[in-house]
Parts: structure tokens; C-alpha cells; sequence
């Protein structure tokens, strides 16, 4: 028979390891009581123990079933585990004693309920707040401290409006005591009742103050007496965070901590206490503690006692928190000595300046722990009749946590006897207290302990609520902790960590077997792990798991907890991977299987070790961090300067963040937030990589489905990639990228044709196996998407498979096509993973029903390939499924469902070898020999030209047969004989686009390539190093480029003349964009090829302003460029070099021979002078305003464009004779020498110049970007160039104004159009050409504007441009918001339907506009900018100052930011977002679509996959443009649109 297991065995075994420790523990009584007190401690679970004997049994050794470590079988499910998710936020006790507390419930998606105990054991606890409240706070973004008890009325912060509310327990009715923000602008957290005052006290968040990553943090007091919610009251300022406001019994003091930057507070912070004048001010005020600065601490906890005495928790000293006492001092005189007595002997003297604290109790162990969350209660007073000298309190010591009382009257501690090992927060009334804590056999709980008439020992102890009540059911599967004590790589230095080796009643592993481990690295990183249990632990363990938990150094105590500072990245890694390889070499686990998972912090140290070290075969990140700069840039004032404390200099940053060493991963990785760079570059390189993500969870994952998910497929990813085993649960794992052969299911997960319905999982990713009939049966399949609440339906047909996500009534999904493939092996299918994940909208809700009916099987269900979608009397066929859905792999087709009806996009897209796509492929493209032959694509279909450097451009350069090009996928340079069909690369493979190159041109001279290098490995992401390289062509191997030019923060345009000897090029520095100021340099080459003698020849004179660019040598020498000195155009000059001569007597300057590289003096001349534009803003490289016309290789003309009233012009410059004559085509936009015009969209003109080079003969189109616009030309709308008045007297601005156009309708003559307002970005421009985007608006009534407000570049020069700077946000609306008055007052638009659009800087304009002003009724920001603060901390290098200068101080920075305004937004806005946008992230529309969701404002968020900055895939660019009709057609035209646009769901309207 099997011998009966309960706890009592665990007990006895830990009950002995703490014995073994015991030494360590000091106490005023000696070893004797202390063992005494150990063993004591442990009785509850030998009782515990014998009530389990017969009803958990684990059998004999021989009676298991022998299977491989991993693959067992296991009760402890992911939904066990999800569904024992419930955590707590706090607790407090009411005025009838019973106990007040915040549970998070996973399954309401985290919702943060306030609950109090019952009046009796058998009744449930009581939900106190209604069901559309949660009790939560946002202060400090890891919140605690979310309510305060006083009697029988509960103050609380509310999740969604961050508000505080008033509730009397028992009331169903909150009442709110401070003002409605339009949002989570303000949060509330720590408060405390004054009743003196009748009063709130609490800290408070403003983010109205400062940016959203730097709020101002203030004590302040809520008047509980109003009648009338007024704003908050200021009472401590002027510290960057506060915490703990106590007030103490007699109302007369307050003490609370505060800290600044850049401590966190356990490093350093200070107790203060203030006394109350009779107003409530504050009027003196005493610093207890951490005000020497002799003395490192970090005091924390202050807590009056029922009889007026502070007590407080700090590390002075040891190094350890303990419990310290503030005795102020008096001064009596008796038997006439001046004698100083301790408060409490006599009465205290409030205005005395001197104070003094002293040790309570001492012990090498930490009575509290950091202060991460708000609300931390670590110790409590336990009193009788209002009278105490005791103190209940817990401390934890070698890992494991005590609970004890101590008399601080005589110094009397006694340890009480209850079944926790974890302990967390804890609370007293009377001779009464709850405990919240966790022992190895038991969840987290709420335990509720009587003490005995001397307060002194426990005499009851009841579990009040458990986050898993049924857990215990499960112990024979437990794993119990061993503390391990292990050596580091430091010699001398030693780490502690829990190991739960597998364990489970019914299976064993082979003897020979070792098993797999796990690993996990905790967060903070200033936090520890603990011994509690913890089911998603043993959900590992018991399937076969061995699985460790890591408390690194950085832990826990001063002197290990500092181990860490600087060195994050480095202990915590070296600790973790030691810990490991002690496991291996111990014997208890197998070296090749071991794997490493972590969250947030943790996941930081998850993928540093898969860089660093090599220890580990595969690991997890959980919203891990991947860049450690990025981390910095983006993260709260919490954390603002923390990290700087954990990492060190710049060059830690760069050295320790995973991000920057791709090339250094060896292992598969599923790394599911922060990112998507880390995906995409593992992904890039070629190894298994996973990604993971989920609408609706914030930072940690509180919704269950996504708990069940994440562990789940973390088990299969690691079971698949290093265990080598089945998991015997029927996960569908993700597809693995690198992996998995486009989606083949593992053979363990498809046995056969199944017929049978199995839903698994609601959220992020699902799969449904319906029952279908069909001729070839069905089998699992995968779809993923990334809201919640979504249900997968998988329908199959013939031989395709279409895959239709079915969802509640307006979440955003996605659809999958893909040709299935025969597998012999399985005499079925298999589906091809998808290529891309295109978002889609909403189905209709005759369409959601017949889904329903598809996944569920119904007989009723008629076949897939003759199905009808009834919408009222129209009927939607769909006939042929299999032709849409099939065709070849390298045809991607998709269906795009919409609310009201079905609508379906097939593009056809080029792909790659491999199956992958290109998306709008750059293409090098030469012209034919012929007219009537098409152009030769000159690249391979697998590359494509297109640099990252910057904004890009200059992504080519050609020499004779030879063309020089920019690869998109990896960035490297490759050299190509036109002609030839195979790419040579001539830069090394960084493993990724870590490097990129742009601008180049040839030197054949030295026959090298001379480029500017955007150096991302010597720089953080957003600060890379940028040179000027040379790159040797003649090398045989791919050599790292050489330096040529460096030392400044930017440079363009490197140019070689004609001889070989020289070079030019533009360089400028911060703060400076290009067109603000910059320089022109000329280098002349020594004979090894390095620049010798450097000249700066403009832009190096600081009485001038000017901005010099595109320098150009004739094919005579001579030194060509453009710069706006003087006038504030961009005009036309030219170097001429001088040297001194003596003629005839007579000093004459004369004109020298530019190519000497001695002389020092030269000048530049304007060679043609017009108030005009000859180039443009240097956004992108490669720029080509002009160039040189010559026959026989000599020339003294120059064919140019410029800019002048709003319209290009091209002409011939003579410069010998300065005689100018403009040529005569039909283009009025000209961009690299030829754009478009009016009625012909962007194309390249061919022209023929006469045979003295100086009238146009022939002009021909050799490409067009529409070659069939043409067509429509009867629709165009003609631009007027309009100049209207702006808001600043004397000032007018400038724009493009397209009245309705058509040729078969009109409008009634009484009706006005509404008018589309759009505008671009500050240092851009409009401009008139041919523009179908504004045709289609035109062409369907809407009149259409273009601004070019003040700050335009283009054809106004340098004092038009620089009306922006320090004015962005307020120029550019007010020059928007008075061009619509003014076309509503010109009688040309309705004033009641006016609409804004504008995309990245030009959103910020939209939302500016919608947030600032009430001229529009309506706006679309397409990734625009919401918060101008986070904005420039994303920002790249190249505008990383560029908005200091356009918007000016912090202050500016938030008060023009719209989402610090949301509360002056008045009506629609829909917003879209590509989600890889680097430049504006996805937070930023994210945030302010939350932000006016929360406020009522009707609303849409559109998101797409795969997008960059600007949308750049077809699909999207008419989705885009769709939904801005219908949306805008909706909410402010009030009509119907003609087009069959099926509308996306608008937040609050629909």
C-alpha cells in the first residue's frame, strides 16, 4: 500500500531547514528560546498535516509511470493557474473592526475590487464599490496606497478616472471629492483621514504640471466639509516624490517621507515631520531622519502609535531595516541641574529644535522591503483600552519571513506561531490582526490571527480569503522549495536562490535522466523572490520540471542590494547563469536543456544572458526590456533616474543593452513587449524567434486568459526547441519564426483527420477545430490577433483553407488565407503560416452569426463554396471561396470584413524566394534603349534599394556600368554590373541594420566609395555615430570602412571633383537642423588618400547666417552650391579661391587656380540672385536641384529649378555670362529636376536640349507614377493659390485652395461644401501638383485645402520659416484655424462642416488645432504626435533637437501638448497608426484615443501591422483614405457616401 503524504513531511523538512539556519537569528533571550520559538512556529502544519492523511496520498516508487522529464501529466493546469491569479492591493480595518481589502480578479480582467470581511465566518466577504468601479491608482505607474478607512466611510482612487471617491460601506452611491480631469491627468494615492481638520491627506500625481514622464508629485488635502469639489490643496511641495502622510492621534503633527531624484528611496530619502498651524498650514518642521549627511539611509514606514510616538523603519547602521523610535528632547531643570528626559517622561516642548532616534529592536534582516508600491504596512500597534507599548511586525531573514510581537517598553520580542513563510503587508485592531502572506503549501492568503489577553501569543488563526481556495487539493503534486546557497563569479561572493526539483504521484523520469530546468530572474531588479507558492511554478514542476528562482545579488539588505548598482547586466546575469551551472554540476539538472524566463526587469536579465553568456538554450522575455537607453528615454519619474543608478555611463548603456548585440544570440527566444526590435532582429538573423502581444494589458499581465496563454506557450516553445519532448497538454503552439516550415504543426498535435469542436483560449490566440464536412476532414490550425475577447473560427474547403476571426461587435481582427499543402506523413494537410497580418475591421452581424455557426458545426450550415451573407435585401454571394482564397503562395489575397456588409481586396504582391514579401519594393530601374521598351529593373527580386540612414534617399550611386546600392533588408552596400544579375556586397554583414549608409559617391581617383556611415553599434538607437567613410572597392574580402571625415554630428553631399583631389561636403551640430545653419568644407587629399588641408569655405562666418548645401564641381573644377546668405533664398553660388599678385606696382587681387592647396583665402559670389527657392529642405539625402549641361566636356551652364509664389520653374543658367532663360514644359512641382504639374502626377521628363543648349526641343515622359491619371482629368480640381490673413497683424499666410469638381454632378446653389483642411509638416511644404489623394476628395463634393502656414518652406525664404520657431503648435493652428475662416467668410465652404487632417508632425498640428481651438468639427491624425515630451525623448538623432528649437521650454513642451488637454477636446477624431513606427510610436495615438474614449468623445483607433512612419502598403493607403471619408461623411457631412465603404466602429458613437 502506498504510504500516506501530507504536509507534515514538507513541514518537518523545512521545519528543519530553518532549524539549520537558526544560528543566524538573534534574540535577547539566547539559542535556547530561539529554537524554542522555531519549533513552536511550525505546529500548525503538523496539525494541518494529520486533518490531510486521508485524503492525499502519493504511491509507491514502483507504482509511477516512467516518462520523460517534461511530459508528464499534470492536474495543475494553465487555467489553474490563470484562475489562482488573484492578488491583493491593501488592507485596512474599519470602525467595527472587521477588515477592508482590494483583491484583482483575473477573470474581470483585473479589476481591483474593495471587499470587506463578513459578520460571520460562514458568510462571503462583502464587494464594497459597485461593479463599475476598481480600486486602483496610476501614481507612479506601479500604484498602491489605493484607499483609506476611517470608521464606516472608505475613500478610494477609481481605475478608469483616476478620481477619488467617497463611500459610506453599505452605500451603493461613490461620491467623488476631487474634479473631473477629462481623464487620468491627476492620480491619488497613500492618503490618510485628518480628523482634525476634517480632511484628506494624500499624494498626488499632476501630469497638468509637468510632461506625462514627469509629473509634479505634491502632499496635498482634499476639504472633506465642501460642498463643492474644489481642486486639491497644496501642502507639501517642492520634492520630487513623497509618501506615507500620517497624521498623528492628536491632530497636531504629520509626518511623511520624501526623496528626490536621483535616489530611489531605498537609497536615500528623508522622514519629516510638520506641525499644523491653526489654518492647517504647515509652520514647522523637523527632518527625523536621513537629513545627516553623515549617515546612508533610507528611512521609510512612519506610523504614529494610539499614544502620539513615531515610530519609523530605516537601515541606518547595518544596512538592515529596522524598527527605530523618534524621541524628541526637552530640557527641565531639577535639583537644579539641566537634565534631558525622553518624551513620554515629560511633556514635549513643540518649538524645541533638537530630536533623536533610537533602535527598538535590531536584527540582520529587513523589517520591510522597498518601497516599489504605495501603502506598505509592515508593522501595526496592538492595544488594549487604547493603551500600547507593543508592536506586531514581520521581518524576513535567510529567505524566510517572521511574525512576531515585540514590547518596545521592556525590548521584549516573541515569535508567533503561524503557517506563513511569505508575508506581506499586515494590520491590527485591538488584540486582533490579519496578516497577509504565503507559505511553499499554501497561496497567498489573508490570515487572521487572535492574540491572548496579554497580547503576547496566538491563540486562533483562520484563513479570511486565499487567492486559490482550492489549491491544497494539488499538494501531492507540490514541489517544495530548497534554499540553495551557491557560488558567484565573484570570488568570496555567495547567492541564494529557491530550487523546485519535478515532482509529481505518478510519474518518474528514467534513472539516467536529467531533467530540463527553468530558470527565473525576478524583477525590480531592487526586489527578491520568495518561498510562497506559487502554482505557475509548480504548474512546471509537476509536469517534469526542475525550476529555480533567483534572488541575484541586488536582492534584498544595503550591502546586497548595492552589489547591483552599476552593474545590472552584469551580477544579475553572472548570478543567474552560476546558479545554473551549480545546478548542473550538483547533479540535478540537465546541462543541455536549461532555459531562462523573466518579466519586465527580469526579462531584461532573460535576454542579457542569451547575449552575454552561453549558458542557456533558449529563454522568455515577458515585457522585458531590450534597450537599455530606450528604457531610460521612455520611462516614468519613478524610475527616471534608476536605471542611470544600475547601468553606469553611455557606454554601459550601449555595452549591456541586448539590442545592440544581436549578433551575439545563439538561442531561440519568444520575447513578447518591448519588443518588436528584439523580434525583428533575432528574426533577421535567422534564429527561433517568437513574438507575442496583447491589446488591453499594461505593464505585468492581469487578465486570465493571458496568464493561461503566456505559460502555455512557453512550455511548448521550450518543450519544442530544447526539450525534445510532447507536453501531454493539447496546446497549439505559436508559430515560431525560423522554425517552423510556414506553419507546420508539430506531428504530436494533429493525429488525423478530427472531427470534433474544440475552443481553446478567447484572447491573443486561438484555435477552433470545427466539424465541418468536407473531403478532407479537418485538423488543428493557428490564427493569432491581439485583442481580447476574440473567438478563431477555421473553416475549411476543398483544398484551401480561409481563415475568419469572429468577434464581439467592434474589436479590430484580423484575417489569414493561405493554400494548404499536402503532407504525406499525416495523409492530410497543413497550412502555411501567414506572410503578413493585415488589420481588418469588423464583421457585420449576419456574418457573426453564420460564423458562429460555422465553428460550432451546424448541420444548418449550407457549404463554404455556395454560403450567402444576407444584409436587408441584398444578398453578398460567395461563390468562390476557393478562387479567392487559393492561387499560388507567392499571391497574397485577402478579405477584409467590415461592420455592414462584406468587402473584399485582392492585391497581388511580389515576393522573395522565400515566400516573403516586399511591400512597395524600392527598385533600381534603368531606362530602355528604346521608347517603346519597358525600363530594366536593374536588382534581383530579392533586394531592394532603400537606406535607413536618417530619413533615407541617397540610397544609389552610378559610375559609368557599375551602380553602388543600399540593400534594404540588411543594409549593406553592394556594387552591381548593370546587366548582371548577382549583387557583390562591399560592406561587412552587422548581422542585421545596425549600420546603414547613404549619399555616396564615387572616387576613382583612390577607386573607392566615399559615403556617410550611420554608425548604430557605437551609439544608442536614437544616437548613432556619423562619419564620412571610404570603402576600399579594390579589396578582395569586405573590410570594416575606413574613417574619413569625423568629429561632427551630421554631414551630406561628400563630392570628389573631377582630378581626384579634393572633396566638399555640408557638416552641422546640435542644435542645428540643416537649413538652420551648416557648413560647406572642401578637404584636398594627401597621396594615401586621407584629407591634409581642410577649408571651411561657407557657413564658417558666424556674422553670417546661412545654411550652405548640395555642393556640386563642374566637369571643370569648379565648386558649385546653394545657400541662403543674406537675401534668406537658397541661391545659386560659387568658390572662387584668390591669391595676391604684384602688377605693374599696383596690388591686385586676381582670380587663381582653384586647385592649389596652399593658399588660405578664398570667397564665395552668387553667380544668379532671386528671391526665390533654388533647393529644398535637407530631409532627405541626395537632393539634385541642379546640375551641368556641356558639350565636349566643357560647360559653363547650369540647368536648375526654383520655387517662386507657390509654382516650380526650370531653367538654363549661363554663369559665364549670367544670362538665365526658363525652358518651356508643363511641370509647375519640381523636385529632382522634374516632377509634376496640375494634371500630370509625379513623373520623370526626358528633355532635349537645342544645339547651343539653351531651349528645350523635345520633352517626353520616360515614367509616371500614374500613368493612367490622365483619364480622370475631367474630375481635376485646379488649385488657387489663396493668401489669407493670419492672427498676427501685418502677417499673411499662404495656401492651395481645390473647390468641388465634377463633370456629372453639382449641388444645390443655397448648399456650401464642406472643406477638408490638411496640413504638413513644420519645415515642409504644399505644392500644386497633381495630387489623386485631393482629387478624390474633390471629385466626390468636398472642397480641399493645402496651408503652407507660417513656417513652410519652398518659396518664402528664411524669415517665412523661422515664424515657427519657439511657435510650433501656435503658429501653424492659428495659420490653419484662419485659412478655413477666412474661405468660410470668401462664402466658399459651410462653417459647420469643417474638417483637419494631417499625418506625423502635421497630426500634431490636427490635434493641436482640435484641442486649442473650435474651428473644426471634425480630425484625422495619421501617426500623429499627442505628447511633445515624449516625443523628443523618441526622437531620432537627426531631430533630436530639431522641436527644442520649433517648440521651446519644458513649459511650452506641456502646454501644447494635446493629450496634457483633453479635456478641451469637443469633437471626433479618428486616428491611424502604423505599429513599427519608430518616429511616432503607437503610444502616442494609443494614449490620446484612450484619453477621449475615457471622456465620451466619439473615436477611432486603426492600426497596421508592418507600417513604418507614413503608410506605405496599397491595401493600407486605401483603407486609410476610405475610412477618413466615411468617418468624417458620418460624424460632420452628414450624407451618404457613394463609394461601398464599410465604416470601422467609432468609440461612442456607434
Amino acid at each position: 500500500m502506498a504510504a500516506p503524504v501530507s504536509t507534515a513531511l514538507w513541514a518537518t523538512r523545512y521545519s528543519a531547514l530553518l532549524l539549520a539556519s537558526s544560528a543566524h537569528l538573534r534574540f535577547p533571550f539566547g539559542p535556547a528560546r530561539t529554537r524554542q520559538h522555531l519549533i513552536r512556529r511550525f505546529r500548525p502544519f503538523t496539525a494541518m498535516a494529520a486533518a490531510s492523511t486521508s485524503t492525499s496520498y502519493l504511491p509507491d516508487a514502483a507504482e509511477k509511470v516512467t516518462s520523460p522529464y517534461g511530459s508528464w501529466k499534470s492536474p495543475i493546469t494553465a487555467d489553474v493557474v490563470s484562475s489562482s491569479g488573484k492578488k491583493l492591493g491593501g488592507l485596512a480595518v474599519a470602525g467595527d473592526g472587521r477588515l477592508v481589502w482590494i483583491e484583482t480578479r483575473p477573470d474581470e480582467g483585473g479589476r481591483a475590487v474593495l471587499v470587506k470581511e463578513s459578520a460571520s465566518i460562514e458568510e462571503k466577504p462583502m464587494d464594497i464599490i459597485p461593479p463599475e468601479f476598481a480600486s486602483r491608482t496610476l501614481a507612479q505607474e506601479y500604484g498602491g496606497g489605493d484607499f483609506a478607512v476611517l470608521d464606516d466611510t472608505v475613500i478610494f482612487s477609481n481605475y478608469k478616472d483616476q478620481r477619488l471617491y467617497k463611500l459610506t460601506i453599505g452605500s451603493s452611491a461613490p461620491i467623488p471629492i476631487t474634479p473631473d480631469y477629462g481623464g487620468t491627468l491627476v492620480c491619488f494615492a497613500d492618503g490618510s483621514y485628518d480628523p482634525h481638520f476634517n480632511r484628506y491627506l494624500t499624494v498626488m500625481e499632476d501630469h497638468r504640471k509637468g510632461s506625462l514622464n514627469n509629473p509634479s508629485t505634491i502632499i496635498a488635502s482634499i476639504d472633506l466639509n465642501a460642498i463643492n469639489i474644489d481642486e486639491p490643496k497644496e501642502l507639501v511641495v517642492g520634492n520630487d516624490f513623497y509618501a506615507f502622510p500620517r497624521v498623528d492621534p492628536n491632530g497636531k503633527r504629520m509626518a511623511w517621507i520624501e526623496w528626490s531624484h536621483p535616489n530611489m528611496p531605498w537609497d536615500k530619502a528623508e522622514l519629516w515631520v510638520g506641525y499644523f498651524s491653526e489654518n492647517g498650514h504647515l509652520s514647522n518642521r523637523i527632518c527625523v531622519a536621513g537629513g545627516d549627511p553623515s549617515i546612508v539611509e533610507s528611512p521609510t514606514e512612519p506610523k504614529w502609535s494610539p499614544k502620539g510616538e513615531l515610530f519609523f523603519v530605516t537601515d541606518r547602521g547595518s544596512g538592515f531595516w529596522n524598527l527605530y523610535k523618534w524621541v524628541k528632547l526637552a530640557l527641565a531643570l531639577r535639583f537644579g541641574v539641566l537634565v534631558a528626559h525622553r518624551l513620554g517622561k515629560i511633556m514635549y516642548i513643540e518649538d524645541e529644535k533638537k530630536n533623536e532616534v533610537i533602535a527598538i529592536y535590531s536584527l540582520d534582516a529587513e523589517f520591510t522591503k522597498p518601497l516599489w508600491v504605495f501603502g506598505i504596512s509592515s508593522y501595526d500597534f496592538v492595544w488594549k483600552d487604547g493603551e500600547s507599548s507593543k508592536i506586531i511586525c514581520t521581518y524576513r531573514q535567510n529567505g524566510s519571513s517572521y511574525l512576531g510581537i515585540l514590547d518596545y517598553g521592556t525590548n521584549w520580542f516573541s515569535l508567533l506561531d503561524i503557517h506563513l513563510t511569505d508575508i506581506g503587508n499586515l494590520v491590527s485592531r485591538g488584540s486582533c490582526l490579519y496578516v497577509e502572506g504565503a507559505s511553499a503549501a499554501h497561496p497567498l492568503s489573508i490570515v487572521k490571527v487572535n492574540l491572548d489577553v496579554n497580547q503576547s501569543n496566538a491563540t486562533k488563526s483562520s484563513v479570511l480569503w486565499s487567492s486559490s481556495p482550492d489549491a491544497t487539493k494539488y499538494d501531492s503534486y507540490f514541489s517544495s522549495p530548497e534554499v540553495i546557497e551557491f557560488p558567484t563569479e565573484h570570488p568570496g561572493q555567495n547567492a541564494y536562490a529557491y530550487f523546485y526539483p519535478p515532482s509529481s504521484p505518478t510519474y518518474k523520469a528514467s534513472v539516467d535522466e536529467k531533467p530540463p530546468l527553468l530558470l527565473q530572474s525576478h524583477g525590480g531588479p531592487t526586489s527578491e523572490t520568495s518561498s510562497g507558492l506559487d502554482l505557475k511554478i509548480q504548474y512546471w514542476t509537476s509536469r517534469g520540471w526542475a525550476f529555480v528562482d533567483v534572488n541575484y545579488g541586488g536582492s534584498y539588505g544595503r550591502a546586497y542590494r548595492e552589489r547591483l548598482l552599476g552593474q545590472w547586466g552584469i551580477v544579475d546575469v553572472n548570478d543567474c547563469c552560476s546558479c545554473a551551472k551549480f545546478l548542473v554540476e550538483s547533479g540535478k539538472v540537465d546541462g543541455e536543456r536549461l532555459c531562462v524566463t523573466g518579466g519586465s526587469a527580469g526579462g531584461y536579465t532573460t535576454l542579457a544572458s542569451l547575449v552575454f553568456k552561453e549558458t542557456f538554450k533558449a529563454g522568455a522575455s515577458l515585457y522585458g526590456v531590450a534597450d537599455l537607453s530606450l528604457l531610460r528615454a521612455e520611462t516614468h519619474k519613478f524610475e527616471s533616474h534608476y536605471v542611470d543608478n544600475l547601468v553606469g555611463d553611455e557606454k554601459a548603456y550601449l555595452e549591456r543593452s541586448p539590442i545592440n548585440h544581436v549578433d551575439k544570440f545563439n538561442c531561440p527566444v519568444v520575447p513578447p513587449d518591448q519588443a518588436r526590435t528584439i523580434h525583428k532582429a533575432l528574426k533577421d538573423k535567422g534564429l527561433p524567434v517568437a513574438l507575442v502581444e496583447y491589446e488591453g494589458e499594461q505593464h505585468g499581465f492581469r487578465k486570465a486568459e493571458n496568464i493561461k496563454f503566456t505559460l502555455e506557450q512557453e512550455m511548448v516553445f521550450f518543450a519544442r526547441l530544447v526539450g525534445h519532448f510532447e507536453v501531454a497538454d493539447p496546446i497549439i503552439p505559436i508559430k515560431i519564426d525560423n522554425f517552423d516550415d510556414y506553419g507546420r504543426f508539430p506531428a504530436f498535435l494533429i493525429a488525423g483527420p478530427l472531427r470534433y469542436s474544440a475552443l481553446l483560449s478567447s484572447h491573443g490566440i486561438a484555435a477552433v477545430v470545427s466539424r465541418l464536412s468536407g473531403p478532407l476532414g479537418m485538423h488543428p490550425a493557428l490564427l493569432s490577433s491581439r485583442s481580447s475577447g476574440r473567438f478563431t473560427a477555421l473553416l475549411a474547403t476543398h483544398y484551401f483553407y480561409a481563415a475568419l476571426l469572429l468577434c464581439p461587435s467592434s474589436l479590430p481582427v484580423r484575417t489569414r488565407t493561405h493554400e494548404a499543402k499536402p503532407d504525406p506523413a499525416l495523409s492530410t494537410f497543413s497550412l502555411p503560416w501567414p506572410l503578413r497580418r493585415p488589420r481588418v475591421r469588423t464583421f457585420p452581424t449576419p456574418l457573426r452569426r453564420l460564423l458562429r455557426l460555422m465553428a460550432l458545426g451546424s448541420p444548418r450550415l449550407p457549404p463554404t463554396s455556395s454560403a450567402v451573407l444576407a444584409r436587408s435585401s441584398e444578398a453578398w454571394p460567395l461563390p468562390e471561396m476557393a478562387g479567392l482564397f487559393g492561387s499560388r503562395l507567392d499571391t497574397t489575397k485577402e478579405a477584409l470584413f467590415n461592420k455592414n456588409s462584406l468587402a473584399l481586396v485582392v492585391p497581388k504582391l511580389p515576393t522573395n524566394g522565400n515566400g516573403s514579401v516586399y511591400l512597395l519594393r524600392a527598385v533600381l530601374v534603368k531606362e530602355s534603349a528604346k521608347m517603346e521598351e519597358k525600363p530594366m529593373d536593374i536588382i534581383p527580386p530579392e533586394f531592394a534599394s532603400r537606406t535607413l540612414a536618417q530619413y533615407g534617399g541617397g540610397a544609389f550611386a552610378v559610375l559609368d556600368d557599375t551602380i553602388i546600392f543600399s540593400n534594404y533588408k540588411d543594409q549593406r552596400l553592394y556594387k552591381l554590373t548593370i546587366g548582371s544579375s548577382t549583387p557583390i556586397p562591399i560592406t561587412p554583414d552587422y548581422r542585421g541594420t545596425l549600420v546603414c549608409y547613404a549619399d555616396g559617391s564615387y572616387d576613382p581617383h583612390f577607386n573607392r566609395y566615399l559615403t556617410v556611415m550611420e554608425d548604430h553599434r557605437k551609439g544608442s538607437l536614437n544616437k548613432p555615430i556619423i562619419i564620412i567613410a571610404s570603402i576600399d572597392l579594390n579589396a578582395i574580402s569586405t573590410n570594416e570602412p575606413k574613417e574619413l571625415v569625423v568629429g561632427n554630428d551630421f554631414y551630406a553631399f561628400p563630392r570628389v571633383d573631377p582630378n581626384g583631389k579634393r572633396m566638399a561636403w555640408i557638416e552641422w551640430s546640435h542644435p542645428n537642423m540643416p537649413w538652420d545653419k551648416a557648413e560647406l568644407w572642401v578637404g584636398y587629399f594627401s597621396e594615401n588618400g586621407d584629407l591634409s588641408n581642410r577649408i571651411c569655405v561657407a557657413g564658417g562666418d558666424p556674422t553670417i547666417v546661412e545654411s550652405p548645401t548640395e555642393p556640386k564641381w563642374s566637369p571643370k573644377g569648379e565648386l558649385f552650391f546653394i545657400t541662403d546668405r543674406g537675401s534668406g533664398f537658397w541661391n545659386l553660388y560659387k568658390w572662387v579661391k584668390l591669391a595676391l599678385a604684384l602688377c605693374f606696382g599696383v596690388l591686385v587681387i586676381m582670380i587663381k587656380v582653384q586647385d592649389d592647396p596652399d593658399e588660405k583665402k578664398n570667397e564665395v559670389v552668387a553667380i544668379y540672385s532671386l528671391d526665390a527657392e533654388f533647393t529644398k529642405p535637407l530631409w532627405v539625402f541626395g537632393i539634385s536641384s541642379y546640375d551641368f549641361v556641356w558639350k565636349d566636356g566643357d560647360s559653363s551652364q547650369i540647368i536648375c529649378t526654383y520655387r517662386q509664389n507657390g509654382r516650380s520653374f526650370l531653367g538654363i543658367l549661363d554663369y559665364g555670362t549670367n544670362w538665365f532663360s526658363l525652358l518651356d514644359i508643363h511641370l509647375i512641382d519640381i523636385g529632382n529636376l522634374v516632377r509634376a504639374s496640375t494634371t500630370h502626377p509625379l513623373s520623370i521628363f526626358k528633355v532635349n536640349l537645342d544645339v547651343n543648349q539653351s531651349n528645350a526641343t523635345k520633352s517626353s515622359i520616360l515614367w509616371s507614377s500614374s500613368p493612367d491619371a490622365t483619364k480622370y482629368d475631367s474630375y481635376f480640381s485646379f488649385p488657387e493659390v489663396i493668401e489669407f490673413p493670419t492672427e498676427h497683424p501685418g502677417q499673411n499666410a499662404y495656401a492651395f485652395f481645390y473647390p468641388p469638381s465634377s463633370p456629372t454632378y453639382k449641388a444645390s446653389v443655397d448648399e456650401k461644401p464642406p472643406l477638408l483642411l490638411e496640413s504638413h509638416g513644420p519645415t515642409g511644404e504644399a505644392s500644386c501638383g497633381l495630387n489623386l489623394k485631393i482629387q478624390y476628395w474633390t471629385s466626390r463634393g468636398w472642397a480641399f485645402v493645402d496651408v503652407n502656414y507660417g513656417g513652410s518652406t519652398g518659396c518664402y525664404g528664411r524669415e517665412y520659416r523661422e515664424r515657427i520657431l519657439g511657435q510650433w503648435g501656435i503658429v501653424d493652428v492659428n495659420d490653419c484655424c484662419s485659412c478655413a475662416k477666412f474661405l468660410v467668410e470668401s462664402g466658399k465652404v459651410d462653417g459647420e462642416r469643417l474638417c483637419v487632417t494631417g499625418r506625423s508632425a502635421s497630426g500634431y498640428t490636427t490635434l493641436a488645432s482640435l484641442a486649442f481651438k473650435e474651428t473644426f468639427k471634425a480630425g484625422a491624425s495619421l501617426y500623429g504626435v499627442a505628447d511633445l515630451s515624449l516625443f523628443t525623448v523618441e526622437a531620432i538623432k537627426f531631430e533630436s533637437h530639431y522641436f527644442d528649437n520649433l517648440v521651446g521650454d519644458e513649459k511650452a513642451y506641456l502646454e501644447r501638448s494635446p493629450i496634457n488637454h483633453v479635456d478641451k477636446f469637443s469633437c471626433p477624431v479618428i486616428l491611424f497608426q502604423g505599429l513599427d513606427d519608430k518616429v511616432v510610436p503607437p503610444v502616442h495615438a494609443r494614449m490620446i484615443h484612450k484619453a477621449l474614449k475615457d471622456k465620451g468623445l466619439p473615436v477611432a483607433l486603426v492600426e497596421y501591422e508592418g507600417e513604418q512612419h507614413w503608410s506605405r502598403k496599397p491595401e493600407n493607403i486605401k483603407f486609410t483614405l476610405e475610412q477618413q471619408m466615411v468617418f468624417f461623411a458620418r460624424l460632420v457631412g452628414h450624407f451618404e457616401v457613394a463609394d461601398p465603404i464599410i465604416p470601422i466602429k467609432i468609440d461612442n458613437f456607434d
